[in-house]
């Protein structure tokens, strides 16, 4: 009897954990889908020529040559996809960890503890940016769009910049969320992102180190970005912000180790 009370239990409490993954699954992407399904029906069907990787580049890889070009539509395209996972992943850790898992972390299992919910978060972070692309493709191709042999590398290039600059900077947020307030986190990130345009736009080639000018495929030697000659290519910006997520994380992983959290 208690043997198959144990069984029980743990059936149970998988089918819990299950649940809870499927919720954070789809909290996180029906956003991301509504907003993409959103942007396609604001452009409207495109014509039979229209390429979709040149559309997906265009729309979400800021593709800007002056601030005279930035205006309200641009906008929306720049700074939602950050805003919305900001919003909806930028505080989770912080949120669990003054919502009562403190036995948890204050036990020797704190680090991993740590570790694993930020490569959720890191996961669910690349879905969402994924999910805001899916509407669009597929909107595309049920009105006529041909297929695009370009779209796989678009869609690579613009998830080692575009996509890994929200990741990194939910990574951020996340961690140093447990510092500061995550609603000053929320415009300190978008204030970055908007310094990172203006730099890119304005300062030039110095201004590509900057952190948020990764997430400009635009700003890239690249197929689809500027072609002239450098060093900031889709590569060079998905390792310089996998290793900022990593740093990043060891910090937070050291603070939370040191750290009595009450």
């Amino acid at each position: 009897m208690e043997s198959n009370s144990f069984i029980n239990t743990r059936r149970g409490g998988k089918a819990a954990k299950a649940k809870i993954l499927f919720a954070d699954i789809m909290i996180a992407l029906l956003p991301a889908a509504g907003f993409g399904i959103l942007i396609a029906l604001i452009l409207g069907a495109p014509s039979g020529r229209t390429s979709i990787s040149l559309m997906l580049v265009g729309l979400f890889g800021a593709q800007f040559e002056s601030l005279d070009q930035i205006n309200l539509m641009m906008s929306l395209f720049y700074f939602t996809p950050p805003l919305l996972q900001l919003v909806f992943l930028g505080d989770r850790i912080p949120r669990e960890l003054s919502g009562g898992v403190y036995l948890l972390v204050r036990s020797k299992g704190r680090a991993g503890w740590l570790i694993k919910k930020l490569l959720w978060v890191i996961a669910l972070s690349l879905l969402m940016s994924l999910f805001m692309l899916l509407p669009l493709y597929v909107y595309a191709r049920i009105n006529g769009a041909p297929t695009d042999e370009l779209l796989l590398s678009a869609v690579l290039e613009l998830m080692a910049t575009w996509g890994l600059c929200q990741c990194m900077v939910v990574v951020f947020c996340n961690i140093i969320g447990t510092l500061v307030k995550p609603l000053y986190l929320l415009l300190i990130s978008l204030v970055l992102y908007a310094v990172g345009l203006v730099s890119f736009l304005e300062v030039g080639e110095s201004a590509k180190l900057f952190p948020t000018v990764q997430g400009i495929l635009y700003a890239h030697n690249s197929i689809f970005g500027r072609t002239q000659e450098g060093y900031l290519t889709p590569l060079f910006s998905a390792i310089y912000q996998s290793a900022l997520i990593a740093a990043i994380g060891i910090f937070g992983v050291l603070r939370i180790r040191k750290t009595d959290i009450l």
